[in-house]
């Protein structure tokens, strides 16, 4: 592995160190002269968290006593903050009092966030301890709006970026699965007094040593995989784009599946009327199959080892319900996967009428998703396999092999219900077709 792709946490750690010795030298030489007591300087954000990527933001909160700020302390800021300029800092600052961070600001929620990870610098050491006990206090007082405004501007941010962490050309920063959500799942856990779940380093140690190579590459704060840089990225780590990507989309898709399990658990606590519709749909239950908080769950998951095709009676009422599995049931499943396989392709249990039945759902393609998830699909069918990931560059392909099939599924689905007139045409010749069965097993392979 060449320089550009080490490990780089020290890395990181060291810019951080390098550029908080620059900013306490001009603290110094400009502000503290000026100021005397009542300003003490934070780092927040990633220079919080010593996470200072070659041409990131330098992100600093200078906490004041005084709503006002004197005008020597005014003019000494401004020197400050140009002479970082001057050492080619990206500067990112605001002033407050010790009231603005302790109180939430619905139309600044980045400052209450940013205070997650800020740290001492410089200044009034005094003024800063005292800090410390009202942030406390805020966050205890208002982690459940935080929590959900936090899960608003995630669903917001992956709405603008095209909903799939399976793009050609993702923002590795931005994107479902990037490293905004990874944060997101610290920030969730912090707020809900827990520790992030570890098995997210290796992708986070993944996404930093690839923003870190983009930033050294491109010479400025730049986060998308272009088709050209992931050829360089991935030549630079000696494999082929397409392998280095599917490590990618491995590793994006461990951080949105906990990324979007902490927004569902915020969000479930947060409406009560969601409550009642859950306990409404847990009606729908059967023998089989139960079912809690939208998840579906085994009701005898021993059953699983002597009647293989329980498995695909339940991406069947997945089909048919329009419900998502349980982490428990997904690792059921996926814990057995070798054995299904041997089992359902065996003559005495056919495959197709199973599948046939998951197909003939009015939520096929949620039951396939969920089977692709759960690693079911590849196992029935090796050559799904060669589409899991897979980057075709051509007009045709907005996301990778797998997430383009799943969504034509979606899309043909979706027609039925479409009020869209440019769409009207072929719901119409939809509508002629009495069995979707075929179409959908032939769009699940049509890229194969």
């Amino acid at each position: 592995m060449s320089a550009g792709m080490q490990p780089c946490e020290s890395a990181l750690a060291g810019r951080s160190a390098q550029v908080e010795g620059i900013v306490s030298e001009a603290y110094a030489r400009h502000i503290a002269p000026a100021a005397g007591g009542g300003i003490a300087l934070l780092a927040v954000g990633g220079f919080g968290r010593r996470e200072l990527f070659p041409h990131s933001d330098v992100d600093l909160l200078l906490l004041s006593s005084e709503r006002a700020v004197a005008e020597p302390a005014r003019v000494a800021i401004a020197a400050f903050l140009q002479s970082l300029w001057d050492c080619g800092l990206r500067v990112s600052h605001s002033v407050r009092t010790l009231a603005d961070c302790a109180e939430l600001d619905e139309g600044n929620i980045e400052l209450s966030v940013s205070l997650l990870d800020q740290r001492f610098l410089e200044g009034d050491r005094a003024l800063y301890e005292t800090l410390g006990p009202a942030l406390a206090r805020f966050f205890r007082g208002q982690r459940q709006a935080l929590s959900r405004h936090l899960c608003r501007m995630a669903r917001e941010r992956h709405a603008k970026q095209g909903g799939s962490l399976h793009q050609l050309e993702p923002n590795l920063k931005e994107a479902p699965g990037g490293l905004r959500d990874y944060q997101l799942v610290g920030w969730l856990a912090r707020l809900a007094d827990q520790l992030p779940p570890e098995c997210l380093e290796a992708a986070r140690e993944f996404l930093f040593r690839a923003r870190a190579f983009l930033h050294q590459k491109s010479g400025r704060d730049f986060n998308i995989l272009t088709f050209d840089l992931q050829d360089e990225i991935a030549d630079d780590a000696g494999v082929t784009a397409a392998e280095w990507m599917r490590g990618y989309y491995g590793h994006a898709r461990s951080i949105w599946r906990a990324a979007a399990r902490a927004i569902e658990a915020v969000e479930e606590q947060s409406s009560g009327l969601l409550a009642g519709f859950h306990e409404w749909r847990s009606r729908i239950a059967n023998a089989e199959f139960s079912v809690s908080r939208e998840r579906v769950y085994f009701r005898a998951p021993l059953r699983l080892d002597r009647d293989p095709e329980l498995a695909l009676r339940l991406f069947e009422f997945v089909g048919r319900h329009g419900l998502r599995l349980a982490q428990e049931t997904e690792r059921r499943v996926a814990g057995r996967l070798p054995e299904l396989r041997a089992a359902l392709s065996q003559p005495e249990n056919p495959l197709w009428p199973g599948l046939a039945a998951i197909l003939a759902q009015p939520h096929a393609a949620l039951a396939l998703r969920a089977m692709q998830d759960t690693g079911l699909l590849g196992e029935l069918f090796p050559e799904w396999q060669a589409a899991e990931c897979l980057v075709i560059r051509d007009f045709f392909h907005r996301y990778t092999v797998d997430e383009h099939t799943l969504r034509a599924i979606e899309a043909l689905e979706q027609l039925r219900a479409t009020r869209d007139p440019a769409q009207q045409r072929f719901a119409e010749l939809l509508s002629e077709i009495d069995e979707p069965v075929p179409l959908r097993f032939a769009l699940l392979f049509h890229d194969l």
